[in-house]
C-alpha cells in the first residue's frame, strides 16, 4: 500500500519533466509587428498645416497672395524716352508799326528726353523765332520827338539740359494710371544753349557790327504733359503745354549802309509759349 501511494506522488511529476519548454526567442503574439496584406491602401499623407484667416476677412487676390501696386516697367526697360515738338509765340514789348499785320513772334520747338526710370535724365532741343517779319514801329518820347524801334531777327537755338522729373518717384510708386502719368509729365529742364541770330542785312567795311550772332545763353523750361492715350508698356500720347526761359547778353546786328549803326536789337532775356504734342516709350 505504501509503494502504491509512493508511485501516484511521483507520477505527475515525471509527466512534467518530459513537456518541452518553449523557446527563447519566442515573442507573444501581442508583440509581433503586422504586415501589410495584398491590397492594403497606403496611409494618407498629412495634410500641410494653413494660415489662420480672421473671420469675416476677405479672400485675398492672387491664390492668397497679396499685391500691391509696384513701380512700372517701361517699353524700354529702365528708360523712358520722350519725344516732343511744339508751336507758339515768344512775348515781348515791342513796338510795331501801325500798319502791319502781326506784331506776334512765332516760335517753334522740337527736342526729346530719355530719363532714368522716369525721373532724371538728359534732353536737347531746337527752338526757333522769326522776329524779322515784325515791321518796326516808332516809339514817342519825352520832348515830343520819335525813335525808330530797333528790328528783331531769326534766332535758332540748340539746348542741351539736365531733365529732372520731380515727381516721378511718387508718381510711379502708385503704378500706372492716368494720375500717375499726368504727375510724371511735370518736367524741368536747366542747361546752356547754342544761340545763333541773324538777319537780312549786309556786313558794312569798316563797320564792326555782324550780320549775324553766334553766342552761348541760359535755357530754363518747364513743362507739363497731360496723358490722351496708351499706357507704360506700349507708349502714350500727351498734350504738351511748356514755357522757355533763354538768357544771354543782347545782340546788336545789322548796320545801316550809311552809318555803323545797329538796326537789329535781339534782347538776350525772353520767354518762349509752347503748346503741342509729346510721346512717351
Amino acid at each position: 500500500m505504501r509503494l502504491l501511494a509512493l508511485l501516484l506522488l511521483v507520477a505527475p511529476a515525471l509527466a512534467g519533466a518530459q513537456t518541452s519548454p518553449p523557446p527563447v526567442d519566442a515573442e507573444p503574439p501581442s508583440a509581433r509587428t503586422p504586415v501589410d496584406e495584398p491590397g492594403d491602401a497606403p496611409p494618407a499623407p498629412a495634410s500641410p498645416s494653413l494660415p489662420a484667416v480672421a473671420p469675416g476677412a476677405p479672400p485675398a487676390a492672387g491664390g492668397g497672395l497679396v499685391t500691391t501696386p509696384g513701380r512700372p516697367r517701361f517699353a524700354l526697360g529702365n528708360w523712358l524716352i520722350n519725344a516732343h515738338v511744339a508751336g507758339g509765340v515768344e512775348p515781348n514789348r515791342y513796338h510795331c508799326s501801325a500798319g502791319t499785320s502781326t506784331c506776334t513772334v512765332a516760335a517753334f520747338g522740337v527736342g526729346g528726353q530719355m530719363l532714368w526710370r522716369g525721373f532724371l535724365g538728359f534732353g536737347v532741343g531746337l527752338y526757333a523765332s522769326s522776329g524779322s517779319p515784325l515791321v518796326a514801329g516808332t516809339i514817342p518820347q519825352a520832348d515830343g520827338s520819335t525813335v525808330t524801334e530797333p528790328s528783331l531777327g531769326d534766332r535758332i537755338s540748340v539746348a542741351g539740359a539736365l531733365a529732372l522729373r520731380p515727381l516721378a518717384p511718387l508718381a510711379w510708386s502708385l503704378g500706372d494710371s492716368w494720375g500717375s502719368r499726368l504727375m510724371a509729365g511735370f518736367g524741368i529742364e536747366v542747361g546752356p544753349s547754342v544761340e545763333y541770330t541773324r538777319t537780312s542785312s549786309t556786313t558794312t567795311p569798316g563797320c564792326a557790327i555782324p550780320s549775324s550772332n553766334l553766342g552761348v545763353g541760359f535755357h530754363g523750361l518747364a513743362s507739363l504733359d497731360v496723358p490722351i492715350v496708351g499706357d507704360t508698356r506700349s507708349g502714350w500720347l500727351a498734350v504738351r503745354v511748356a514755357a522757355r526761359l533763354l538768357a544771354g547778353p543782347d545782340a546788336f546786328l545789322a548796320p545801316q549802309s550809311t552809318a555803323c549803326v545797329a538796326q537789329v536789337t535781339e534782347p538776350g532775356v525772353s520767354s518762349q509759349l509752347l503748346i503741342g504734342f509729346g510721346y512717351y516709350l
